[in-house]
């Protein structure tokens, strides 16, 4: 046995696509020798956190697939239930997972998820060897939402946009939090090492779909997204930093762009102002506008968090109904949107 080694489960979704490790059957394990070996740790921060699941999550190392297509491909599932309500399962489990990941620094991992992704969540890496490792970190979503990358409290901005590629410049793995949103495919990537704790969040944006009358190469002929986001900020009388580009693409044209402001009241004045140069005609985009749709995203829970109660006695569950009752009519009265529709 070697003097430095690391024992890692007998994972057939893992294990055989680490170099170095050695299968031992009759021990149901495998030893490895690799100073890169971390884990990774991620949780929903979503208010749904306990009753919403998004496992099975898979997650892939690319460049491990063999000649029979097969790859690293570990298949992560939930925690088990919290709390048992007398003989059966309470169904209350946290939204956290942990992944064994050989995460040598060029390492690119797929994260597929069984279910959407939540809105919020937290990513930690842990290992040793932090000179050595680190890894970029894919994840599909179903939509064009505007997200963010967040390390210490502080939004880390996008690498900047690449007007040859039409899209943002790639993660080269230069810092913790290098990310970039990937349009059409709805890919966000970021890159994250040792020690070092990101969260991915909504934008506090007016997230807005528009389509022109105009062939691509034409709009990046005219100036391109930098013109484009001139148009919009000098239409709206706002400041061009505020305005991002998600996407761009075919179809006759379609750009997918956020109004970003952590005011809730500036935000709501932009949206209204957006809306009525729209519906006037007053936006500029440059080509006639054929078809457009705008949402309101932020970064805030939608109801209270979820608690759990160790008693089961009729008065404790109705002590929660109440509880749970005065909670969300507090997340009605501040945000009315959220009451239910009759």
């Amino acid at each position: 046995m070697p003097s430095s080694f690391q024992v890692i489960a007998d994972n057939p979704g893992l294990a055989p696509y680490v170099p170095t490790c050695v299968r031992r059957e009759s021990n149901n394990l495998w030893v490895c020798q690799t100073a890169d070996m971390a884990t990774l740790v991620w949780e929903s921060l979503d208010a749904d956190n306990r009753d919403r699941g998004m496992a099975p999550i898979y997650v892939q190392m690319q460049g491990t697939n063999t000649t029979d297509g097969v790859g690293m491909n570990n298949k992560i599932n939930s925690y088990m239930d919290h709390v048992w309500d007398g003989f059966y399962s309470g169904q209350v489990r946290e939204s956290r997972f942990q992944a064994t990941v050989y995460a040598p620094k060029g390492s690119v991992y797929n994260m597929t998820f069984a279910a959407s992704p939540a809105k919020k969540m937290r990513f930690h890496l842990r290992s040793e060897h932090t000179e050595t490792s680190g890894m970029t970190i894919r994840i599909a979503y179903p939509s064009a939402q505007a997200r963010k990358l967040v390390k210490n409290g502080q939004d880390i901005a996008m690498n900047d946009w690449d007007e040859t590629a039409r899209g943002y410049g790639a993660v080269q793995q230069d810092f913790c939090g290098e990310n970039r949103y990937i349009g059409v495919k709805n890919i966000l990537e970021f890159y994250i090492t040792p020690g070092c704790e990101l969260e991915v969040a909504p934008r506090n944006a007016i997230q807005t779909m528009v389509r022109m009358e105009w062939a691509l190469d034409e709009f990046f002929d005219n100036g391109g997204t930098t013109q484009f986001i001139d148009r919009v900020a000098g239409s709206l009388g706002i400041h061009a930093s505020t305005v991002k580009i998600v996407s761009v693409y075919e179809g006759s044209l379609v750009v997918n762009y956020g109004i970003e402001n952590d005011d809730d009241e500036a935000l709501e004045e932009a949206k209204a102002a957006q809306t009525a140069a729209f519906a006037t005609g007053g936006l500029d985009l440059g080509a006639p506008i054929l078809d457009v749709e705008q949402t309101v995203t932020n970064d805030k829970t939608t109801k209270a968090e979820a608690t759990i109660y160790e008693d089961s006695s009729d008065e404790a569950m109705a002590a929660q109904d109440e509880q749970e009752e005065a909670a969300e009519a507090a997340a009605i009265a501040a945000n009315p949107d959220l009451a239910p529709v009759v």
